[in-house]
C-alpha cells in the first residue's frame, strides 16, 4: 500500500512538472530573455537619443549621461518584469492571484499614504534624470551634502565626500543641486 501512495506521488510530481512547472519554467526564461534584450538595447537606443541631444559635447559627457540614464531604467524594468514573471508564475504553483491583487490593492493604498515620500523621491529622481541635473561621476552639492556622484537612482542619490563617506540622499530632499563639475565645465556643459 505504501508503494501505491509512493507512485501516486511521483505520477503527480510528473504531471505537474510536464505541465505547471515547464509553463512556469518557460514564463521565467521568457521574462530573463526580455530582460536581457532590453538591458542590451537601452544603452543603444540612449547613445543614439542623447548624442542627438547634446551634440557637440565631449563624448565622455554623452557616456557619462547614458551610464547614469542606464542604470536607472534597467532597475526598473527589472523590478516591473520580476513584479509581472511573479504574477504569471504564482498561478502555477496554484496560488490564485485575484486575492492577492485584491489584498495588495488594499495594502497599497494604506501604504501609499503611508509612502507619499517614496512618490516624493521618485518624482524627484525623474526630474533629476530627465532634466540631467547631475550623473555619476559628478561633483555636486545636494541637500547640504558634497561629493562625488556615485549612484543615481529614482529614489536616491549616493554621494561620496572628500573624507570617503558615503551619503545616500532622498531626492526628495534634492531642493537645490549645485553641480560643481557642470560648472567647470563652463557653457559647454550646460543645456
Amino acid at each position: 500500500m505504501d508503494n501505491d501512495i509512493g507512485l501516486l506521488d511521483a505520477d503527480r510530481v510528473s504531471d505537474w512538472l510536464l505541465t505547471h512547472g515547464l509553463r512556469a519554467a518557460v514564463i521565467v526564461l521568457a521574462l530573463l530573455a526580455i530582460g536581457f534584450v532590453v538591458g542590451r538595447l537601452i544603452p543603444r537606443a540612449l547613445r543614439v537619443a542623447t548624442a542627438a541631444r547634446l551634440v557637440g559635447r565631449p563624448r565622455e559627457e554623452v557616456d557619462q549621461r547614458v551610464h547614469t540614464l542606464s542604470i536607472a531604467i534597467q532597475r526598473t524594468v527589472w523590478a516591473v518584469l520580476s513584479l509581472a514573471g511573479l504574477l504569471m508564475v504564482l498561478p502555477e504553483v496554484g496560488v490564485s492571484v485575484g486575492p492577492v491583487l485584491a489584498s495588495a490593492g488594499i495594502i497599497g493604498l494604506a501604504v501609499g499614504i503611508g509612502a507619499q515620500s517614496l512618490v516624493r523621491d521618485a518624482l524627484n529622481g525623474f526630474l533629476i534624470l530627465s532634466e540631467d541635473q547631475y550623473r555619476i561621476g559628478d561633483v555636486v552639492t545636494v541637500a547640504g551634502v558634497s561629493g562625488t556622484v556615485e549612484d543615481v537612482s529614482l529614489r536616491r542619490t549616493v554621494l561620496r565626500d572628500k573624507d570617503g563617506t558615503l551619503h545616500w540622499v532622498p531626492n526628495s530632499s534634492v531642493v537645490v543641486a549645485s553641480n560643481h563639475s557642470r560648472a567647470a565645465r563652463g557653457a559647454s556643459g550646460g543645456e
